[in-house]
């Protein structure tokens, strides 16, 4: 990129040049470091790896990676990999040598920046304003995004795993875009330095861009990820094989957790529809995600996973259960999503949930848990709407169990349908968005 930068006293002309060693290092102070972005994922309550050598053999499914400004050859087929894995990777990037993984998905990178676009900052070309429209997570409590320099990313009409986030004028190149490959996603934003300290303290709409980018991609607290910056080594490869056996023990133990005690609040419903059917459909999602990634190396007892469900817990959805379990890894969880989802969506409407989502900011309700029920309330509106299309979306376990951790949200505020609560609970899994300010 250019450490093209904007003076905050007294709005200098901006410089372009090449750029400086010490471009992107971790200076809270200087005005082309990333020490803010470090205090601002603390703020969002996401915690930064900053260790600039990637070991690419330890990463495992659901990890986020942020490759800002790359400066060397990145290993693009081991990076690829990792996301067809169920990984995530933000790429932001103007210049640096982002294009040849950037092109392998799809996307084209105009590094002299957009055409057309005519609303700029204090009138300089350099700043484009951005404002985005829709209720995307990226965009929670931002009013307009200033570029400083980007390029501009363009996509085939007919992508149908691409998909334009935040468009500059006209609409047909992208500052953002978000590719899905695999389980995994890619989001790319054509300029990384909206992420240095002068941006991010200059303008408040781009500090809350990044924060929530940070945290878009977090499956679980605590939120993690790990920062490439320019110069970064990569060591190892990525292997697609031992990603999918990495961390399963734990994973699946969490996971029995959480479904005892969701059986534990919700005791007196679970042998009665629907609820039953949301319980047996976790069940589901729980065993074919481990029958997936064990493939073969031992047969797996249906129900000896949950040794705590109540016996009494049966239905066809259960039934279904046993069955995709029996089936091949690719076993295909849509229709249970669907239900899941559906249930869920009724739920909240008869809860009015969609009240405490739109609570000003002086009701009673906590503002960390309204942000939080909000974005898993679109998520799950997201995904049903896409299921209820004529040619619904193949589901995988680990995208049911995504779903599973949102609805989980919107059930644990709605525990008696036609009765509200005083609020919605604190701190109550999936993504939040971060605080103000």
């Amino acid at each position: 990129m250019k450490p093209a930068h904007l003076a905050l006293a007294c709005c200098l002309t901006l410089a372009a040049g090449s750029a400086h060693a010490r471009d992107y290092d971790l200076d809270p102070d200087r005005w082309n470091g990333l020490g803010y972005l470090v205090t601002t994922a603390d703020e969002a309550r996401v915690t930064l790896d900053t260790s600039n050598a990637i070991d690419l053999g330890a990463l495992e499914p659901d990890d986020v990676l942020v490759i800002l400004y790359p400066t060397s050859n990145l290993p693009v087929d081991d990076l690829l990999a990792f996301v067809a894995s169920g990984g995530y990777l933000i790429l932001a990037d103007d210049q640096g040598t982002s294009a040849a993984l950037l092109d392998k998905v799809g996307i084209r990178r105009r590094d002299a920046g957009p055409t057309g676009h005519l609303a700029f900052w204090d009138q300089q070309e350099g700043f484009p304003i951005l404002r985005p429209a829709g209720t995307h997570f990226l965009f929670y409590n931002v009013q307009q995004v200033v570029a400083n320099y980007p390029a501009a990313l363009r996509i085939p009409e007919s992508a149908g795993n691409l998909h334009p986030i935040l468009s500059f004028e006209g609409g047909r190149e992208h500052f953002a875009v978000e590719a899905e490959l695999g389980g995994g996603k890619l989001l790319a934003i054509a300029d990384p330095s909206i992420y240095l300290n002068d941006m991010l303290r200059r303008f408040y709409g781009d500090k809350q861009f990044a924060a929530n980018s940070l945290r878009l991609y977090c499956q679980r607290e605590p939120c993690t990820a790990t920062l490439v910056r320019p110069g970064a080594t990569f060591s190892g490869t990525f292997d697609s094989e031992r990603a999918r056996l990495g961390g399963l023990p734990k994973e699946v133990r969490a996971r029995i957790e959480e479904l005892n005690e969701a059986l534990g609040l919700f005791s007196h419903e679970v042998a009665e529809p629907p609820y039953a059917v949301i319980v047996a459909a976790a069940i589901a999602a729980l065993l074919l995600l481990y029958a997936a990634r064990l493939r073969g190396r031992e047969r797996i007892g249906v129900m000896g996973l949950l040794p705590s469900v109540p016996s009494q817990v049966s239905s066809p959805a259960l039934d279904d259960a046993r069955g995709l379990v029996a089936q091949r890894g690719e076993a295909d969880f849509s229709h249970l999503a669907q239900t899941l989802g559906e249930h869920a969506l009724e739920r909240a409407r008869r809860a009015d949930l969609a009240a405490w989502v739109r609570a000003p900011h002086d009701s009673p309700v906590g503002e960390g848990a309204r942000d939080q029920l909000r974005a898993a309330l679109l998520r799950v509106e997201a995904e049903t709407a896409s299921l209820r299309s004529r040619q619904p979306p193949i589901w995988s376990a680990d995208r049911f169990l995504r779903l599973h951790d949102d609805v989980q949200v919107l059930l644990r505020n709605t525990p008696d349908a036609g009765r509200r609560r005083a609020g919605p609970r604190q701190g109550e899994g999936g993504r939040s968005a971060p605080p103000r300010g």
